[in-house]
């Protein structure tokens, strides 16, 4: 009995825990605070969140090729948006369900195939692509031409395509 208290008691602080992380306004101290006005500065950027991060996101109306989407995101003072990790992936599958489009992501294997890099300079490591990127036996390089990287509405993953076709896109501004 007193370990099934035990463990009862153990659940119910753990979910104390989230509730309070999660009901936590990170904007709360000076540094957030200017994080939040920066953002804001772009009228049309939006800040999204899940747990302690944070996301300045431009979610594009119009659909444009992976090159067009990079313009219209440096245009804008920001790049492709990076999803790396869960917490920002997400971010990206909530969007998916109010939209239901393709996006186009800052993740791509254009310079070398196979070696899929964020717009952060990072890479993707392949021991990483299941389960939370990409639905197997995705990506997979259609016949030698899929090297850019979108959110798949109807995979509900990631996945490569050609470059040169039309999807909306998401642009991040990065505040320091």
């Amino acid at each position: 009995m007193a370990s099934l208290y035990s463990e009862h008691v153990t659940w119910l602080v753990i979910l104390l825990f989230v509730i309070v992380v999660q009901s936590q306004d990170i904007s709360s101290n000076p540094t957030d605070k200017k994080w939040t006005e920066a953002c804001q500065k772009s009228p049309e950027f939006k800040i999204e969140k899940n747990l302690a991060v944070r996301m300045c996101l431009f979610w594009s109306k119009i659909a444009t090729t992976f090159a067009g989407a990079k313009v219209s995101c440096a245009a804008r003072g920001a790049r492709l948006a990076v999803f790396k990790g869960e917490a920002k992936m997400e971010i990206l599958f909530r969007q998916r369900k109010i939209w239901y489009r393709n996006i186009w992501i800052g993740l791509d294997d254009i310079d070398q195939e196979g070696m899929f890099v964020w717009h952060d300079g990072t890479t993707l490591n392949p021991m990483d692509y299941y389960p939370l990127y990409f639905n197997r036996p995705n990506p997979n390089n259609y016949k030698n031409m899929q090297h850019c990287v979108y959110l798949w509405t109807e995979g509900n993953k990631l996945d490569d395509s050609v470059c040169g076709i039309r999807f909306y896109y998401v642009c991040e501004k990065v505040i320091t």
